[in-house]
Formats: structure tokens, C-alpha cells, sequence
């Protein structure tokens, strides 16, 4: 299989609020872990958010991931969106 030096996931509306139920998985233990095969380490995971998830901060972490942190992204209207990074150990 193939690796990556970043994965960038913009997938439903983050999570804490699926609209799709089956986009759980993604940000379950099983589909963290899929998504840290995928990355050589020292890879970036970046997963775009409506909103901040310290929950899922903590799942990152669980899920070997380092350098965890989040940040903000400008919009128009309303709450700034957010950026999840997290780098995949060596």
C-alpha cells in the first residue's frame, strides 16, 4: 500500500456532528489507526472541523499520533472553522 507525508480529510461536518452516520468511523480508533498506516511517519494528518473537539484531540493522542494541536481558520460568518493536525510518530 501506498504512503503519504499528509492525509487532508474534510469529511462531513466533524467529530462531533456527523450529518452521515457511517462518517463515525473515521474518526473512531480503527479509522485513525487506517489513516496512520497511510502516513509515513513524520506525516500530517489534517482533518477540517465546523468546530473544535478536545475529545477528538484526545483520540489523536490515543491513537499514537503526536504534535497534536488544533487551529483556527477565518470564515465570513459566525465561529471560525478548525484545522485537527496531528503527526504520525516515527
Amino acid at each position: 500500500p501506498e504512503t503519504y507525508d499528509a492525509l487532508c480529510l474534510d469529511i462531513d461536518n466533524g467529530p462531533d456532528w456527523t450529518v452521515t452516520e457511517d462518517n463515525d468511523g473515521l474518526y473512531s480508533p480503527a479509522g485513525l489507526a487506517a489513516c496512520a498506516a497511510r502516513l509515513t511517519p513524520g506525516g500530517v494528518l489534517a482533518v477540517w472541523s465546523a468546530r473544535p473537539s478536545p475529545a477528538f484531540e484526545e483520540s489523536l493522542r490515543n491513537a499514537g499520533f503526536t504534535r497534536v494541536r488544533t487551529e483556527e481558520v477565518a470564515v465570513a460568518r459566525g465561529v471560525p472553522d478548525v484545522v485537527h493536525l496531528a503527526v504520525r510518530g516515527a
